[in-house]
Parts: structure tokens; sequence; C-alpha cells
């Protein structure tokens, strides 16, 4: 199959899927970065799929049927590491960058600390410092993220209530969407009652659509859009046609552990969210963290960022 979608080019070998049988030629708005390709995410949802044991999750084995198309909707973005407890601070700038939110030229000043970081994330620790919120680069509640964005960054930045829904829409209107959630070892989506709270960039969805609304008309399985989404109306359709599927929906995601992006189950992700409880117990009674006794201003909450008119 082969897709054009503006200046990108995809093309997948849709009877293996194999992650060296695809070619994406990069361009303006071209979607995905150099080093996470879409051949990685078509295998990482199959591996997926085989976990779940059932064949209505099974990418090759009718888990869409001859009429569904599986749809990417994908932000280029760059990876961006974290060096101590700093991954809301690094998903807070990665989510400005693809706003196009630059760190603005504010004076504070910058913390004696001993281990090297850029002078960005400096800057950022020295406002969270000087305000209260951190001590390390910890930040374990969102309306201090949403202020940190706004005056570090001079961006708009919403708390709002997580749920699939309200998620979707944020991200298919362009904004820059970071979610709080309890990580695994290997950094994907727990259930470990809040004992490490991280956060995530949304840098794509994809998922299997059925509306005769949304699809390709060369009959394609494979098809990209770009975000966002240009329409409240079409937008609308899009987030209705995932509800409504039977079909998983998965989120890409980048964290500050890692440079290559996440393939996650997006109601593995929410239920990671609501499951943020408490700190684990050693954490709490640090003295080198402000941590609360709860993590209420982390659960059921999102930030959306993005670019003042």
């Amino acid at each position: 199959a082969v897709l054009a979608s503006g200046s990108s080019l995809l093309v997948l070998d849709l009877l293996s899927c194999s992650s060296t049988k695809f070619l994406v030629e990069k361009g303006e708005g071209a979607l995905g970065s150099n080093d996470e390709k879409f051949g990685y995410i078509v295998e990482r949802i199959k591996r997926l799929a085989c976990a779940r044991k059932s064949s209505e999750y099974c990418v090759l084995d009718k888990m869409i049927d001859d009429s569904a198309q599986w749809t990417f909707a994908l932000r280029d973005t760059q990876p961006r590491l974290q060096d101590g407890p700093m991954c809301g601070l690094v998903g807070l700038t990665m989510a400005a960058a693809v706003q196009g939110c630059d760190l603005q030229d504010i004076h504070t000043p910058v913390p004696d600390i001993a281990r090297k970081i850029d002078d960005v994330s400096k800057r950022l620790l020295s406002h969270v410092r000087l305000m209260g919120y951190s001590l390390q680069g910890e930040m374990y509640n969102t309306q201090h993220m949403a202020d940190t964005a706004k005056h570090m960054f001079a961006c708009n930045c919403n708390v709002l209530p997580l749920t699939r829904r309200q998620l979707l829409q944020s991200f298919f209107e362009g904004g820059s969407v970071l979610v709080p959630y309890d990580a695994a070892p290997n950094h994907e989506p727990a259930l470990r009652h809040g004992h490490n709270a991280h956060w995530a960039l949304i840098v794509g969805v994809v998922y299997a659509s059925t509306s005769d609304k949304i699809g390709s008309e060369t009959g394609n399985q494979w098809k990209c859009i770009n975000v966002p989404v240009v329409g409240a109306s079409e937008c609308t359709v899009i987030v209705n046609d995932i509800l409504d599927s039977k079909t998983p929906s998965y989120v890409v995601a980048r964290h500050g552990k890692s440079i290559h992006q996440g393939v996650w189950p997006l109601i593995d992700l929410i239920d990671s969210n609501l499951n943020l409880k408490k700190p684990k117990p050693s954490h709490a009674i640090s003295s080198g963290f402000i941590i609360p006794n709860h993590l209420d201003a982390l659960r059921g909450k999102f930030l959306v960022i993005s670019a003042t008119i």
C-alpha cells in the first residue's frame, strides 16, 4: 500500500508489516522523526496485540474488518532526556517546542547544581525552586506545571479532566498533551498506586477507522492525517470514530527517560493515571524533594499546551 499525505509518503508491506519494508520521505510537515519510523509503531502494536491473547485484539487475525483502515496521526518531535527527577520539566520543554514556544528571556538566579544539565533545564529548575514547587525538578502538581509553562514559555496551558474524549479532542485540535501516569520499570503505563509517577507527552494517535467520512478513497488500509485537524466538525468526527470503534486505539508518547517513542493502548494510559494515589513511602519521607502525601493534584488530570495567538 502506498499513501501520500502532503509531502510525506508512507510505504508499508501490509502482509508482513516488516519494519524493514517501509519508507518515509521527509519534507515540510513530515510525520515522524528520523529515528522513529512507522514500521516501529506497527511492530509495537503487533506485539501489544499478541500479548492480549484475544482475537478481538489481534491485528493479523481479523482485528479490523475489510472496511476498516488504520490511521496514523503523528507529530514530528525530537527526544529530550532528563537528568534526575525532571520528567515533568523535560516534558514541558518538549511540549512547548511542538507549539513553537521559546523559553522567555526572564532573569532568574541559576542554582548551584552538582549535576550537569542544560541551560533550559537550569532556568526551569531555578523557577520551580523559587516558587516552592520543587527542589530537584520533581513536579507533583498539574497546576504548578501549568503556571510554569505560562510564565517561562509564555504559552497557553490548561489543566483539564482526563477522559478519552477530552484527551483525543485536545490532541487533534493541535494542543500538546502532557499526561502524568504511573510508570513500570520499562516506563510503560502501570498500576503501582502512584509509586513511580512520571510524565509523558502524547505525540501521536493510532486507530482503526470504519467511518465513511474518514479514510482513503483509494482503499489503502494505512493512512496518515496531519495534526491539527482543520475544522471542529471534522475533529469531532475523528474523535467519535475512535470512541465508537471496538478496536483498541493507541497513543505514541515521548518521555524523558528514553530517546525512543512508547506505543501504548490509550486505555492503559488512562487507567494508569487514575491509579495515581500515593507516592512511594520511601520517596515521601525524603527531605531532598517536595512530595505530597497524596497525588490528588495529578490523578484524573492532564495538561494541554498551545501557542498564544
